[in-house]
């Protein structure tokens, strides 16, 4: 976990923006330059940029970069592909972006003399692009017997999978041309000599005496790459073509392309200054029934790998500021999505602490039945950073056979006994969930989860069975605890809790499984989920960001449930929704103008005018009275009445296709042509799409202005 820190004079604003690896032998694989016509409209440093990281970029990314049609997506994505290779985040420079460039200039203007391809292309420019300089070389030009040969020694790095230290030769292939990387297998040692008919080239001892006798060092390079490993036949082995090809991966190895999919798929959400700051992150979610409210909650956390910070002298603290936007999707349609903040401000005695364990942000939204894709997006408006969590949601409906939901994990207990909602918080207590699902033997394994659907008789009877089966231990599940669901008072919709001490288990990947099982023992249900419990002393635990509902203002989860179906069309489930808010708050206006609108989409056009009556003098929500008072009445066949409103709402505000489209309409039943064709124009500005609007206007065109209007839709 690392975390930057910049210092300035005072904290900003909230964010009011919203949301090859190679395989196979190194000399199958062809310079991944661009070829003929690829990438030739690209300006010249988009060009440059592509000669620079050839050796380097993933198919993926430069898939990406040349699938973007402007300027200004290509420099940031750019600017995207330095950041995820840069070692230290946490400090202004890139030294691996410096390093790269440093090294590409020092090719183009030692390695092309010789070559009828670019100089980063030849074989001597790549290898220098991926390995710098070498520590130190041999050189044999001019040396008589051999062809032009010189040995570049390194000094491997075992975490790219490379020797400790490694002879790298290049020659003259045939005594003239670009040097060529020599390869033991494939060209074989008697290839480094002029004249090979003096003694037979097949016989490799030789060959090898032959080198060695013109030059020892250049002897032993040639049958292995690799110093200490002199092969006892003198014939070289595969292993020197697998540790080139070992070489050109290295350059690849490592790096994570998810971030190309996200600056795809959301440079139109996320801001230009965001995008190249994608940020890696662990999230969890998990689905519970909350039998009190009738409802399932989605608790989840998300904590970026990287968080950076701000400094105000002022008050020595530090901070920066989350902007959390969660969305759900019912196929391409967004049925839900809200905006929160999270300021965070510290002591700078805490500094190192947050930096090493993190930053989590948890909150908890209610679900409606069905399928649904979430999409967490949390920004850091310091440091302009971003991360993304995405998954499938699948709601269980109410009736069926007993089911058991998406367990949480946790590493600890919270007492929280008021009377209000947050996240992981189940029966008065607060589960203490890591996204990264670790604890270690000093902590409680914490789970809870719902029994849903739960009959009578399998309360009475039945049980959840709770086993913990570790992957080095072979896999052998060991049962924690036997749950009995009778000794929780009875309720269709149960949610238990456990714990287990993590000292009794020994430090593992742990798959959790709980087991649904009637009186008989027959297991009806099971689900799962993984920890890791860690074999360190401290694992480190993340400063959780979240907010509560209080129990005064639960009534939001009824209206987010009633916004969702509305969305996802389930119109019987929406009313049902939107009547108990209107029974329990009817004070709450949002909630009462959404369920005045539904009203009108459903044709009860009546009680949408009551409804919005009680708030007539209300400041709130002026624009939605007259859009919703105008709609209502042009269904009634009021049309001057809903004239008079409609004009009052594009007052506030007219750029709504519904108050111009509304406004055609009741133009046109008025007989005032020329402003129906004004107002039914200005929409289709708006919203070029509307077929509707454009078969109406085109009937007024073919129109005469003494025509009567002609009944339409």
């Amino acid at each position: 976990m690392t975390a930057t820190i910049r210092k300035t004079s005072g904290f900003p604003g909230f964010l009011l923006l919203l949301v090859l690896v190679f395989g196979g032998a190194w000399a199958a694989q062809a310079p991944a330059a661009q070829g003929a016509g690829e990438g030739q409209d690209l300006l010249l440093r988009h060009r440059e940029w592509l000669k620079i990281t050839d050796t380097f970029i993933l198919p993926a990314e430069k898939e990406a970069f040349l699938s973007l049609t402007n300027e200004r997506d290509r420099d940031m994505f750019m600017e995207a592909f330095w950041k995820q290779r840069d070692p230290r985040p946490d400090t202004p420079r890139n030294e691996f972006r410096e390093e790269i460039e440093k090294r590409f200039r020092f090719v183009m203007e030692n390695f092309g003399r010789l070559a009828l391809r670019e100089a980063w292309q030849t074989d001597q420019g790549r290898i220098y692009m991926i390995l710098g300089p070498p520590q130190s070389k041999d050189t044999y030009e001019g040396t008589s017997g051999l062809h032009p040969a010189t040995i570049w020694h390194y000094i491997g790095d075992p975490l790219k999978k490379l020797p400790q230290a490694f002879d790298l030769v290049f020659f003259q292939r045939g005594g003239g041309g670009e040097f060529r990387l020599y390869d033991p297998i494939s060209d074989g040692p008697a290839s480094l000599l002029v004249d090979t008919r003096q003694f037979n080239r097949n016989n490799p001892i030789e060959v090898f005496q032959k080198i060695k006798d013109i030059a020892p060092p250049l002897a032993r390079a040639a049958l292995t790459i690799v110093p200490n490993q002199m092969p006892s036949n003198y014939r070289p082995t595969p292993q020197n073509t697998m540790i080139i090809a070992d070489i050109f991966a290295s350059a690849k190895r490592g790096i994570s392309t998810a971030y190309v999919n996200h600056f795809l798929n959301y440079r139109g959400i996320v801001g230009p200054e965001y995008l190249a700051n994608f940020i890696e992150s662990d999230a969890s979610a998990s689905l519970v029934r909350d039998g009190g409210r009738g409802m399932t909650f989605l608790h989840f956390a998300i904590l970026p790998r990287h968080s950076s910070f701000d400094y105000d002298p002022s008050s020595d603290q530090y901070g920066c500021d989350f902007k959390l936007t969660v969305g759900l999707k019912s196929g391409e349609t967004t049925v839900f999505q809200y905006v929160r903040d999270y300021p965070f401000r510290f002591p700078a005695g805490q500094v190192e602490n947050v930096r090493k364990n993190g930053i989590a942000v948890q909150d908890i939204v209610p679900v409606a039945q069905g399928k649904f894709k979430l999409t967490v997006l949390l920004q850091n408006a310091v440091g302009k950073e971003f991360s993304l969590f995405e998954k499938s949601l699948d709601v269980p409906v109410e009736t069926g056979p007993a089911e058991l939901t998406e367990p949480f994990i946790g590493y600890g207990l919270q007492e929280a006994p008021e009377p209000d909602y947050a996240p992981y918080k189940l029966a008065g207590r607060r589960i203490l969930t890591d996204p990264r699902a670790t604890i270690n033997r000093a902590d409680t394994l914490v789970y809870g989860l719902s029994v849903l659907r739960l009959p009578p008789d399998l309360w009475a009877g039945g049980t959840v069975d709770v086993a913990a089966a570790g992957t080095m231990s072979g896999g052998k599940p060991v049962t924690l605890r036997t749950i009995k669901l009778s000794e929780t008072e009875y309720s269709p919709t149960l949610t238990i809790t456990g714990e287990t001490p993590a000292v009794d288990l020994r430090p593992d990947y742990y798959e959790l499984t709980f087991s649904l099982k009637n009186a008989a023992g027959r297991v009806l249900a099971a689900t799962e989920a993984n920890f890791i419990l860690s074999p360190v002393a401290e694992v480190p635990r993340a400063v959780i960001l979240h907010s509560t509902v209080p129990e005064s203002r639960a009534f939001l989860f009824d209206y987010g449930l009633a916004v969702q179906y509305d969305q996802s069309g389930d119109a019987a489930r929406a009313e049902e929704a939107y009547r108990k808010i209107q029974r329990d708050h009817p004070e709450f206006e949002e909630g009462m103008f959404r369920f005045a609108n539904f009203l009108v989409r459903a044709g009860n056009n009546t009680e949408a005018l009551e409804i919005v009556e009680l708030f007539a003098a209300s400041s709130n929500f002026r624009f939605d009275y007259f859009l919703i008072k105008g709609l209502a009445l042009e269904e009634k066949g009021a049309w001057e009445e809903a004239l008079a409103n409609l004009l009052e709402a594009r007052k506030l505000y007219g750029g709504d296709t519904r108050v111009l489209n509304a406004l055609g309409g009741c133009y046109y039943r008025t007989g005032k042509k020329a402003e129906a064709r004004e107002a039914l124009n200005a929409s289709l500005r708006l919203a070029s799409g509307q077929a509707e609007v454009r078969a109406l206007l085109e009937r007024i065109e073919k129109e005469r202005p003494e025509d009567p209007p002609t009944a339409f839709d």
